[in-house]
């Protein structure tokens, strides 16, 4: 699919939608990785190669671990492991689940309802929301380019040869052609598995549950109207946009119709993309908590340079960042769902007529009490309460590797 393809294809959810997408799409687009049907060997190949290079690396930073005597370096280098960890983890996964990937990508091009029928307070929101949004993504991601890429330009400034990450191999490696070798392997897996690949499906989970929780914002504001003159307005839009003729219902019950059938679709939506979406987040857990706790400690370390204390800052921060993205829009998600039945009650349906209207308007007034939530396999919940609480378990770890820390160094 072409970039001018998938434009006109995500044109209907207004600019606020679609420029998420089309960042993302850039991004998984340059690991050869973005979900797209219509080349799944290319996809499957650049998968099983960067896949590769994540698994040769991480042996390699593995070795050099477990043959350092040095409890500091030891831990330095168990840092550094959770790069290839973050690809081998995440990267064969999106080969895997490239067709469910890109079915979420559909439902949103096919079923969400267009950002435009909305009145122009909620737009500005919108607007606003997604301005930060795309910001923060193009923050995140040349913050993640500077990290990886000072890993890789490192190795031209040193007299010896060195590769970008620590490695003892079973093998030498001082030659031309096998230093070659590696160093490409290592580029391969920091800057397609992780800076790419990794980044790219983290950003798309943001993508794709900002785009969830707008069209919560859009339902909301399409229920408050209910019973209103500009109930008929927004009802001609949705008609174009149907799939379905519902012209042998009253106005009343045709627009109930389509608000009902809209907040079934995004209940469906959101438990489809926890089920897609489920081994990335509980990969992203075990990794979160890996980098931020062993993030921090190198950090304290006194005797590392100026430039490592700045590169181990960005790599905090990064992971920091990195779980963030996943618990507030996860938070945002539910907090907007938990809003649509107080703006159903205020609607004008009390002035209806038909107490058959009424009564199901009291049906829907139940039924929008089911909030969706973001989880991984139901074991948590992706919210800032879980945010905290992972927080406080890095923080404990850290406690314990600095008390590990003190009691070597004093026993040698």
């Amino acid at each position: 699919m072409s970039f001018l393809d998938f434009t006109q294809r995500f044109s209907h959810t207004s600019d606020y939608g679609k420029s998420m997408l089309w960042f993302v799409k850039l991004l998984m687009e340059g690991a050869l990785m973005w979900p797209d049907t219509k080349r799944p060997k290319l996809l499957i190949a650049s998968t099983i190669i960067i896949s590769f290079s994540g698994i040769f690396t991480w042996f390699g930073i593995l070795f050099y671990i477990l043959n350092i005597n040095d409890f500091n370096k030891a831990i330095y280098g168990t840092c550094l492991l959770a790069l290839p960890t973050m690809n081998i983890l995440k990267t064969p996964l999106i080969g895997y689940k490239y067709k469910a990937i890109k079915k979420l990508l559909n439902q949103i091009e096919a079923d969400f309802w267009p950002y435009d029928i909305v009145d122009m307070e909620t737009k500005q929101e919108m607007k606003y929301i997604n301005s930060l949004t795309v910001g923060f993504m193009l923050f995140f991601y040349i913050l993640a380019q500077i990290y990886y890429g000072a890993f890789l330009i490192l190795p031209a400034f040193l007299t010896e040869r060195a590769l970008p990450l620590p490695c003892i191999l079973p093998f030498g490696w001082t030659d031309k052609l096998s230093y070659a070798f590696i160093y490409v392997l290592q580029f391969i897996c920091l800057q397609f598995g992780v800076a790419f690949a990794v980044v790219g499906i983290d950003i798309l989970t943001l993508s794709l549950c900002l785009c969830t929780s707008n069209q919560y914002r859009i339902l909301r504001k399409c229920f408050l109207i209910y019973n209103t003159d500009d109930m008929i307005q927004i009802n001609d839009r949705l008609r174009t946009t149907s799939k379905v003729s519902m012209k042998q219902y009253v106005l009343e019950k045709e627009y109930l119709i389509r608000l009902i059938k809209h907040h079934n679709l995004l209940l469906r939506y959101t438990r489809y993309m926890n089920e897609v979406l489920n081994p990335f987040e509980l990969g992203h857990l075990v990794i979160s908590i890996m980098g931020i706790c062993l993030g921090a400690f190198v950090l304290s370390m006194s005797d590392i340079s100026t430039f490592d204390r700045i590169l181990a800052t960005i790599y905090l921060f990064g992971f920091i960042l990195q779980l963030a993205i996943d618990c507030i829009v996860g938070t945002d998600l539910h907090y907007q769902a938990t809003l649509l039945p107080d703006y159903v009650f205020h609607s004008d349906w009390k002035l209806l007529n038909d107490n058959h209207l009424k009564k199901d308007i009291l049906f829907v007034l139940q039924t929008s009490q089911r909030y969706p939530q973001f989880t991984a396999y139901n074991l948590y919940e992706l919210n800032m309460s879980t945010f905290l609480k992972i927080q406080k378990l890095a923080f404990s770890v850290y406690t314990l590797l600095s008390n590990m820390s003190k009691i070597t160094s004093k026993e040698t």
